[in-house]
């Protein structure tokens, strides 16, 4: 019985990943129809003070609003409300599109760019992410969490791909159809909701509480609420009395990851700006800058779908070593390689130095994920969502500080053919190590 309960818990994360993968292509549809629905004027390219940047500024401005209402919702009632709320939030920004197609003129196209706005309702794929985190955690252990966990990474890069080239393309066609298909998206996405729920009740009849890796989302003592948590403000101090009963080394940990995912945040804000970096610094073509991120792509791909959940696999044949230990080590190993990318993309001034830093930085792209599958096993039960919606939060925050910090440096040095010309990645190569946590996981 517990494996057959283990099987429908697993395939019930498979579901998750799968909703992820719809909200991902809903949200990223808009994204890249955005620079053809603002039509000509000034030049829309990123990094610069212009439409686009508006918009994915009130984007980030949306998830940090959005994402404690998904915290409360997820506290008080559980994944399906939650990731309801969402599918919710991301349709809204897509009707608004939609119906801002049918008078648009010239004069009006940034109507466009504040309909991100409406995902303050329930935030944006960014959320969706850790939302997909938080169910697979609850409902896996040991190295199927982690490998699934990796696989979500797989999962973003794939759909933002194919957003790249569906939302364009779309968009030339006629303008209102990208708006349809993330719509259609998103109708999907709670259809799989609804076989979720389902497939988590059929779960939920049978003998599931012995079993460790097959609890709900919020288990009925959490789903339980009194008076002095109906309202956020409870909810806060329920969970800050819940942070303050851990032991202070788990809390110095968890602060620690903190500050580890804003800095990250920080540096991943200058990825819109590489394409156009490149093409300055480098004297890349249009077609050459695409065929290098094409590279990144599939490198990222095959690490998080293929060469991660190996390594997993093959570490958790040895009953004694722990898969968090794992999570530390390819955390440490990425941060480095980062790093190191970061800063030979900075002081390329060839083609093979710039494609050496590039691999580089492409390695370690499995930072994030991992210190996420290092934290699910770490982070206590009682404030697991609230805590992986609190690293959402953060990084929205570290990306604001990025665009405000790095999008006027890049705009500085952009055309300074010196060595100077690479402080943007210098700065991105600035980064805290992870220390050893592994007797956290005790």
């Amino acid at each position: 019985m517990p494996n057959s309960i283990g099987v429908k818990y697993g395939a019930s994360s498979l579901q998750a990943v799968v909703i992820l993968a719809l909200l991902t292509l809903a949200d990223n549809i808009l994204t890249n129809a955005l620079p053809i629905a603002l039509g000509p004027g000034l030049p829309q390219t990123p990094g610069f003070w212009n439409l686009t940047t508006t918009a994915l500024i009130l984007s980030v401005v949306s998830d940090l609003i959005g994402q404690p209402i998904l915290a409360y919702t997820a506290y008080h009632y559980n994944f399906r409300h939650a990731i309801t709320l969402n599918i919710l939030s991301i349709a809204t920004a897509a009707v608004f599109s939609l119906v801002s197609s049918f008078w648009w003129t010239n004069g009006l196209a940034w109507t466009f760019a504040i309909a991100s706005a409406f995902k303050i309702i329930g935030s944006g794929s960014h959320a969706t992410i850790f939302l997909t985190i938080i169910g697979i955690r609850d409902k896996t252990s040991g190295s199927l969490r982690t490998c699934l966990i990796y696989t979500t990474g797989a999962v973003v890069v794939l759909s933002q791909t194919i957003a790249a080239s569906v939302g364009p393309f779309l968009a030339t066609q006629s303008l209102v159809l990208p708006y349809i298909f993330s719509i259609i998206c998103c109708f999907l996405a709670a259809f799989v909701v609804n076989v979720y729920v389902t497939a988590e009740d059929l779960a939920n009849g049978c003998e599931w509480a012995s079993d460790a890796c097959t609890q709900p989302l919020l288990s009925p003592p959490v789903a339980s609420y009194d008076a002095s948590s109906v309202i956020p403000l409870g909810m806060i101090r329920t969970y800050s009395n819940r942070w303050q009963s851990k032991p202070s080394t788990t809390r110095r940990v968890l602060k620690l990851l903190g500050l580890v995912f804003l800095l990250a945040a920080i540096a991943k804000a200058t990825r819109p700006l590489f394409i156009t970096y490149i093409q300055h610094r480098v004297g890349i073509t249009p077609s050459e800058a695409s065929s290098l991120w094409l590279i990144r792509t599939i490198m990222s791909l095959v690490t998080f779908s293929t060469f991660l959940p190996t390594v997993v696999t093959l570490w958790s044949k040895n009953p004694s070593r722990p898969t968090g230990t794992l999570n530390l080590y390819i955390a440490k190993i990425s941060i480095v390689l980062l790093s190191l990318g970061a800063i030979l993309i900075g002081v390329a001034r060839t083609r093979p130095v710039l494609v050496s830093g590039l691999v580089i930085n492409t390695l370690g792209v499995a930072t994030d994920l991992a210190l996420l599958s290092f934290a699910a096993d770490a982070v206590p039960e009682s404030i697991a969502s609230f805590f992986f919606m609190t690293i959402a939060s953060i990084e929205s925050a570290g990306t604001l500080i990025g665009i405000a910090v790095l999008y006027p440096l890049y705009q500085m040095f952009l055309d300074d053919n010196t060595l100077l010309g690479g402080i943007p990645y210098y700065v991105c190569g600035v980064r805290i190590p992870v220390p050893s946590f592994t007797h956290v996981l005790n």
